[in-house]
């Protein structure tokens, strides 16, 4: 008999590897529901009947790790462990994908859906992992000890490119209140050498999208509402109508996908409009902007340079 323990992460590719065990008699707590000690009694069934078993849980410390292992070694079952060794990046990526795959959306407000669906939840569990995990060892009792590297593969479909600007810093410059973000038409000023340079990429067959922070609105300095008028606004005055998208929340903590760096805006774009990673463009003027766009894959140009004149 054989045991197989797939462990790591929450959203770090685990369900993938037990493709590669279709025989085996599957325990994972999500799709069984319950808690972890139920599996421990269905692993008991199986492996009494001579079943081979594998299991995909996060695993997170030897703790977790022990029952199971003592469960396999009662009923003399070869125990291999494979380790996702994946990035907290890479997770919180791997997470809105499978949210765009599954329901076609990621929820902004997650905390509201997450109770309907096992696999969707705030980034706050896998921030929560990488802060108590450690990682397996095959002194544990493991007959052998795979650790796995995420190699992230977009589809082949994915074509086409754009060009995300941030808008604060970017498109726009903020006229008094607090400096960073506009809260009202008076407070917002524009560039004046920014529409002959998006025109150029516009004719060369770039998207023309938008992204950004406005953690305002959770603070309370401006409605969701003031801030999409602000954007027509500076879309207006730029002459051209960029699709944009932004994340109202502020931090700490960080209870949404969506506020840069994470990556929620930016996969939506991508399955939005089948953009090719590689050949997108993130133009800010931020650190986060770069991370977003390091983080995606997308080329980051800084504001000053992109529209150099």
């Amino acid at each position: 008999m054989e045991t197989v323990i797939i462990c790591g992460p929450q959203a770090s590719g685990k369900s993938s590897i037990v493709k590669e065990f279709p025989n085996h008699t599957r325990l994972n707590r999500d799709t069984i529901g319950g808690k972890m000690q139920g599996l421990e009694k269905l692993m008991e069934e199986a492996l009494s009947k001579g079943k081979d078993v594998v299991l995909d849980n996060t695993f997170c410390t030897s703790e977790d790790r022990e029952p199971f292992i003592k469960i396999a070694k009662k009923y003399n079952s070869i125990i291999k462990c494979i380790y996702m060794d994946t990035s907290v990046e890479d997770c919180l990526i791997n997470a809105c994908v499978r949210m765009i795959e599954n329901y076609g959306k990621i929820p902004k407000n997650i905390e509201d859906d997450k109770s309907k669906h096992p696999d969707m939840f705030p980034p706050a569990p896998i921030y929560k992992y990488f802060k108590r995990v450690n990682k397996p060892s095959k002194d544990e009792g493991f007959d052998s000890l795979e650790f796995r590297k995420f190699s992230r593969q977009w589809p082949k479909y994915l074509k086409n490119k754009a060009i995300i600007f941030d808008y604060d810093g970017t498109l726009r410059y903020t006229n008094g209140g607090n400096g960073k973000y506009p809260t009202c038409e008076e407070e917002q000023g524009y560039y004046t050498n920014r529409h002959e340079v998006i025109k150029k990429y516009k004719e060369q067959g770039y998207i023309l999208l938008g992204a950004s922070n406005q953690s305002g609105i959770a603070k309370g300095h401006l409605t969701e509402d003031m801030a999409k008028k602000l954007f027509d606004l500076t879309n207006k005055n730029i002459g051209f109508d960029i699709e944009y998208s932004f994340c109202p929340h502020s931090v700490p903590p960080i209870k949404c996908y969506c506020r840069k760096p994470g990556p929620a805006m930016g996969v939506e774009f991508i399955f939005k409009h089948n953009l090719n990673p590689s050949e997108t463009i993130m133009v800010g003027d931020m650190k986060t902007d770069e991370t977003f766009a390091k983080r995606l894959g997308f080329k980051f140009i800084h504001v000053d340079n992109f529209f150099k004149e």
